[in-house]
């Protein structure tokens, strides 16, 4: 999966350590609802100085991060709920020029599918759409980064001849609406066009990772420039507050899915969607919360990994305070909205030969989320 990193609404407040911290903005912002209030909107908006930090702790443990910081300051929690998927409207939009050969319900949900091959699912807490022109994408672009053929960065970003990427992003904007879902004004997109397309899909056949049949590719037909399309990475918000798409939890805990969507949009308009765990506001649980700063939740990793016995190097490489679902201690309240510093952490394992006929085998690097409380400092597990 690519990672989407928005600009959140929340706070950073100044540190005095050594170590190099996100400047304290200035100001609140007013919502409708009054959860943020303002004096100064552009001073508000003006962000901290500081992107980058860096320290060496030990042989284990480096932070070499980017700092994603957000443009405002947040002073609520909100609680929030699962949005109930309106299965009528989303079939009748996705599905509105095609003829439905068969409709299948249950507990779960309602799965369609049309004549031309075209399938949609509306499940209780997850969306997926895909056209029958969109299957023709599978073999030139994957999006899942743990994927050997990942390829988002090979696609630039401009627009293609039929529509804006503007108005297509206005469009999908629409589509979402109508579901009761609001979304953020800021979004990653790329542009699939034709050439591109068709070197990724040569590429594909010299993948030494892939078998036969992956390496074959596309089986749908022949990539033109009728299979021109935007791909969309969307932002939902509540309250005009970005949610943040990333999962987290336990066995023990729970599990918390932020809300995730990704779309395609062709010259037909939208021709795929796979989207996870829409929220709408319950209440606003608190309106006066200050957070801490990326230094003073630095600590809490440092923590941490100063209490396991180390196994390789980590590289703490990017710190951003984002508003994530977690769980709530409040029955009548399913899930809260709180502001986060989520790290991504690099932890990289050096693989031994274990003949000395083998090859040296490349290093293992995995891939981890640390969260911290923006509020407490504590981890978030």
């Amino acid at each position: 999966m690519v990672t989407l990193m928005v600009i959140l609404l929340t706070s950073c407040s100044k540190n005095d350590s050594d170590v190099s911290s996100v400047d304290e903005l200035e100001g609140h912002i007013q919502s409708n609802e009054g959860v943020l209030s303002t004096n100064d909107e552009e001073d508000a908006k003006q962000p901290p100085q500081d992107t980058h930090i860096y320290e060496y702790i030990d042989e284990s443990l480096t932070i070499d991060a980017e700092i994603v910081y957000p443009s405002r300051k947040l002073t609520g929690i909100l609680g929030v709920e699962f949005l109930e998927f309106d299965s009528s409207y989303i079939s009748e939009y996705l599905l509105r020029e095609k003829n439905i050969s068969l409709e299948d319900s249950s507990e779960a949900g309602v799965f369609y599918t049309a004549d031309d091959g075209s399938t949609l699912w509306v499940g209780t807490y997850d969306l997926h759409y895909e056209a029958n022109e969109s299957k023709a994408i599978h073999a030139v672009f994957t999006d899942q980064e743990d994927s050997p053929v990942y390829n988002v960065d090979s696609y630039a970003k401009s627009n293609l001849d039929f529509i804006s990427v503007d108005d297509a992003f206005l469009e999908v904007q629409n589509f979402f609406t109508g579901m009761g879902i609001n979304i953020y004004e800021q979004y990653e997109y790329r542009s699939l066009d034709v050439a591109t397309m068709q070197e990724q899909l040569a590429r594909r056949a010299e993948n030494p990772l892939l078998d036969q049949k992956d390496k074959e590719g596309n089986s749908y037909g022949e990539i033109t420039q009728d299979n021109e399309c935007y791909y969309f990475e969307i932002t939902a918000s509540i309250e005009d507050i970005p949610v943040s798409t990333l999962f987290h939890g336990d066995g023990v805990r729970g599990y918390y899915q932020g809300t995730s969507i990704r779309v395609l949009y062709g010259s037909d308009g939208i021709i795929k969607v796979t989207m996870y765990a829409p929220y709408t506001l319950v209440s606003v649980v608190d309106n006066d919360v200050e957070t801490i700063s990326v230094a003073t939740a630095l600590e809490t990793v440092k923590d941490k990994y100063n209490n396991i016995i180390p196994t390789g190097n980590t590289v703490i490489v990017q710190a951003s305070l984002e508003m994530v679902i977690t769980g709530s201690d409040d029955p009548s309240i399913p899930f809260f909205l709180t502001p986060m510093w989520v790290f991504k952490a690099e932890h990289t394992l050096k693989l031994e030969k274990k003949t000395l006929e083998e090859e040296t085998p490349s290093d293992y690097v995995n891939k981890v989320n640390i969260f911290v409380d923006g509020i407490t400092g504590k981890e978030i597990l």
